[in-house]
């Protein structure tokens, strides 16, 4: 199995928050802290009114909809929250549990790798009813636990859990791993962003509840301190990235063949990612035995003095911060010697295949009915059944290589429809293929496909990966045909290309 590690994170708003503004807001008002342990007035309800891009048809809006989860009060007028409840919003509210006035709040920082959300709320109103909570400092398996969420009637629910793993488990929606905890309980959660407490300090916040294994899967409270100082500073600092994939080493004869003992530690270095920290210093088929002092086995993990054995992720984005040189111990050629690392945040905009958590519409070219756009994470999620049904070819290549591009700035275009005219009689039935040329020439990316179009007048040809022969349109009818498209499907614009 190969293994990408990574750690990445973006910072965007819903409604940012001017910083000054945010500034006076933290100094004007004093904070209150929960004496009882996670009181009423320490959790809120967050109201969420959100809408998606059509991936499909990417010009068009689809319904607004809404959510509903719980934020904790970390300081004055600072709500602690999960990113995927407060994800593309419109509108957020919060109002205490069980009382019908709800108060705007506005999303000062956002970071879909790490799943966390700081919500800043102004109203004086609120303000005074407010109770900061405080977070724990460590965490151990076996630890008693409290979960609260509140009936619409504001009647608290409360359940005792225990903490049963702590390991590095990948996000949804993200291609980093992060610190998490699986927390055992027969309260049924029903809302992401329930608080879990050790005593009276926060141990973490749910993401999701398994009802049938009565068991929740929490963003921890050390990841969430990592975030709130990250999100306190001037310029959010994303964690730390490294970007180089590797696999399990536990064979003996290719160890061998590595120059390494048969038996040992060490993992094999497969790929490394253009502009990422570890280009130019790791290379393929180094056997990576040490990283930043700690010994990494042979399937990829390491003793980790606060948690034990976790995997190298954790070691890379949990202990250290982007701008940190770290030494690495290896094996090249048969030969050890030490390199160093300077680590660097993740750039979602050099991936292969963008998440596009942020909600930011995708750009797209409709020329003579063809649909043509770069492939997302969120647009393979888009169907009916999300990604077990989305296009195999396309699926691969998310699963495999999403943030592995060959070159800086390769981008996988996409066929993604044809909306039937005239001008493309034959070619309705094909969708979600993967673009390789438009009239001859090799494309990388939507950049590549408009500049041929605007230099050759439209598409005359459009080569498909799966398919022997090219798509062909008639020069002479493209100005008609894409008017007509435009009016039969109500395209207020043929393209949208944001800006570099």
């Amino acid at each position: 199995m190969e293994i990408f590690v990574n750690s990445c994170s973006h910072s965007h708003a819903g409604c940012l928050v001017p910083l000054a503004a945010l500034a006076l807001l933290l100094l004007n008002t004093a904070p209150v802290r929960a004496a009882n342990g996670g009181a009423r007035n320490a959790v809120l309800d967050v109201l969420v009114t959100y809408q998606t891009c059509d991936e499909r048809l990417p010009w068009r809006l689809n319904p607004p909809q809404n959510r509903a989860g719980y934020g904790l009060v970390v300081g004055p007028g600072r709500i602690l929250t999960t990113e995927d409840l407060v994800r593309q919003a419109t509108l957020v509210e919060v109002r205490r549990p069980g009382r019908a006035s709800k108060f705007t709040a506005l999303v000062a920082n956002a970071d879909p790798q790490l799943n966390a959300a700081l919500l800043a709320v102004r109203d004086p109103a609120l303000l005074p009813h407010l109770e900061s909570v405080e977070l724990a400092t460590n965490l151990d398996r076996g630890a008693v636990t409290r979960i609260v969420q509140y009936e619409d009637s504001g009647a608290p629910q409360e359940g005792a859990g225990r903490i049963v793993e702590l390991s590095v488990e990948a996000l949804p929606s993200a291609p980093s791993a992060v610190l998490t905890f699986r927390v055992l309980s027969d309260l049924r959660v029903l809302n992401t962003g329930a608080p879990i407490f050790i005593g009276s300090r926060l141990a973490g916040l749910m993401m999701r509840y398994d009802a049938q294994r009565q068991s929740g899967f929490v963003l921890p409270a050390p990841v969430l301190a990592r975030f709130l100082q990250a999100a306190a500073a001037p310029v959010y600092r994303a964690p730390p990235y490294a970007g180089f994939s590797w696999i399990a080493l536990v064979d003996p004869v290719l160890r061998r063949y590595l120059g390494v003992p048969e038996t040992g530690d060490g993992i094999q270095i497969v790929q490394t990612v253009p502009t990422s920290s570890a280009a130019g210093v790791l290379l393929p088929n180094d056997v990576v035995t040490r990283w930043d002092g700690f010994a990494v086995d042979n399937q990829g993990f390491y003793l980790d003095p606060d948690y034990g054995r976790l995997r190298l992720n954790h070691a890379i984005s949990g202990r250290r911060h982007a701008g940190d040189s770290v030494a690495v111990e290896l094996v090249r050629g048969g030969q050890p010697r030490t390199v160093s690392i300077t680590l660097k945040p993740y750039n979602e905009a050099d991936a292969l295949t963008p998440e596009n958590t942020a909600g930011a519409p995708p750009d797209y070219l409709v020329e003579g009915g063809f649909v043509l756009r770069e492939l997302t994470g969120s647009y393979l999620r888009s169907g009916e059944h999300g990604l077990a049904n989305a296009n195999p070819r396309l699926a691969h290549i998310y699963l495999t290589r999403a943030t592995q591009p060959e070159h800086p700035g390769d981008r996988v275009v996409i066929l993604s429809s044809v909306l039937p005219d005239p001008i493309n009689i034959g070619y309705q039935e094909f969708r979600d293929d993967v673009v390789t040329a438009v009239n001859g020439e090799p494309v990388r990316n939507l950049r590549d496909v408009v500049r041929c179009v605007d230099r050759d007048g439209g598409i005359t040809r459009l080569t498909l990966y799966s398919v022997g022969v090219d798509l062909a349109l008639d020069p002479a009818l493209r100005a008609a045909a894409n008017a007509r498209i435009a009016s039969t499907y109500r395209i207020p614009e043929l393209r949208r290309i944001s800006a570099p």
